[in-house]
């Protein structure tokens, strides 16, 4: 059950984004460059992967279900993507991918431990300076939006998260614009000061 009274069971993550809707727009714009780039070396379903991960991490289940499904979507093994919903990084994963997983740990559970090591250890398996950061970048976005689906109490199902992650894998974070655009504001998104 959802923690404010304007969401209802079946809430999603853009009917949450529409009760603060500047703040909302900026945030699907920001994961859908940070989740779609496609001139990049980091490829979709790997960033997926990472947003798992950092899910599984953070104890968000929301995050953890829905991405597993888009990174199925996009084409994942399903035993790696069941290994990162249990929070393993290592058995199934690829070396250069395995690096990845690694610094999303560090980097979720405590920031400023992240130092050149894990950088250097990423850097070793392959990726350029500028996937690293756009790794970063995922990492960072997935910590901000599970503690923002957590804390709102949003919930679903494992067949409502394989619908989401079809759809999240098909049209990308964009089509989330769209639902908050058309969610009309109520007296539950005004704000007083006291």
């Amino acid at each position: 059950m959802p923690n404010f009274p304007s969401l209802s069971e079946q809430a999603r993550v853009p009917d949450l984004l529409a009760r603060i809707p500047e703040s909302g727009r900026l945030f699907v714009l920001l994961a859908q460059d940070a989740m779609r780039k496609e001139d990049s070396e980091l490829a979709a379903v790997d960033r997926e992967l990472l947003a798992t991960y950092v899910s599984r991490v953070n104890g968000c289940d929301y995050c953890t279900k829905a991405h597993a499904h888009v990174a199925l979507a996009l084409g994942a093994d399903e035993a790696l993507v069941g290994e990162i919903r249990r929070g393993a990084t290592t058995r199934l994963a690829r070396p250069g991918l395995k690096a990845l997983l690694e610094l999303a740990r560090a980097g979720t559970l405590e920031p400023g431990s992240v130092t050149e090591a894990e950088i250097g250890a990423a850097r070793n398996a392959g990726w350029r300076e500028q996937s690293i950061l756009e790794a970063l970048m995922v990492i960072g976005v997935f910590n901000l939006i599970n503690r923002l689906v957590s804390a709102a109490g949003l919930s679903l199902t494992e067949d409502e998260a394989r619908t989401e992650g079809k759809a999240l894998a098909e049209h990308g974070y964009l089509a989330a614009l769209r639902m908050i655009e058309k969610a009309e504001p109520n007296d539950a998104t005004s704000t007083s000061s006291s």
